[in-house]
């Protein structure tokens, strides 16, 4: 199945480790945390109600999470302990080396259903490429391309994508006893160091391209 694809991709990434060749990810674990008091919807009640497996998330208390966490928390909530600490540009960089993915340049106009294939076009009506499963990785640009394929309609909530930029700030690792030991997520979050920093992160802005 896929998962145990990316599985095999993301363990054979992880073992090719040089200190030419930086980490781009690492299992550290993740809390999420509940919602305060008076907000609707119960963590707990909701992986109860889902069943998920308790080796791949289970329900903990504020002690349990600040113990994880290596930090006060204000409560507790759920914990990932597959949860990643990720560096998206070196991750993107080490998947484009992989032996196993072939990069194409081109510009993508239209996605059209042929032999039961799909076929990626571009504005001279050329084929890019084409498969049997295709994923738009196409962020704000999506119901563009969707619109001109004429599939758009029949997915509203795409239809309703918007730009929303986010905003992050870098503390020094000091200033928060050296950060938290995994990634504390609620209605922000805060990511274990890295080069002696700590990022953190919780405002957006609505129809934005970039924040300043």
């Amino acid at each position: 199945c896929a998962a145990s694809v990316w599985r095999h991709l993301f363990q054979n990434l992880s073992s090719d480790l040089s200190p030419a060749r930086p980490v781009a990810f690492w299992a550290c674990g993740t809390v999420q945390l509940d919602k305060p008091a008076g907000r609707a919807g119960d963590l707990t009640d909701t992986l109860a109600h889902l069943g998920f497996p308790s080796e791949w998330v289970r329900a903990v208390d504020r002690d349990t999470a600040s113990q994880l966490a290596n930090m006060p928390l204000s409560r507790g909530g759920l914990y990932f302990p597959s949860g990643m600490r990720v560096r998206p540009d070196v991750l993107v960089d080490q998947l484009l080396d992989h032996p196993g993915i072939v990069r194409l340049t081109g510009r993508a106009s239209t996605l059209t259903r042929a032999h039961g294939r799909w076929q990626v076009g571009d504005a001279t009506g050329g084929v890019l490429a084409e498969a049997a499963h295709g994923i738009l990785a196409t962020a704000a640009d999506t119901p563009e391309l969707l619109a001109a394929s004429g599939l758009l309609e029949p997915l509203p909530v795409l239809a309703a994508m918007h730009r929303l930029a986010g905003e992050v700030t870098a503390l020094p690792a000091s200033e928060l006893d050296g950060g938290p030991a995994c990634v504390v997520a609620g209605e922000g979050y805060v990511l274990p160091a890295l080069d002696g920093q700590v990022v953190v992160g919780s405002t957006y802005v609505r129809g934005a391209s970039e924040t300043q």
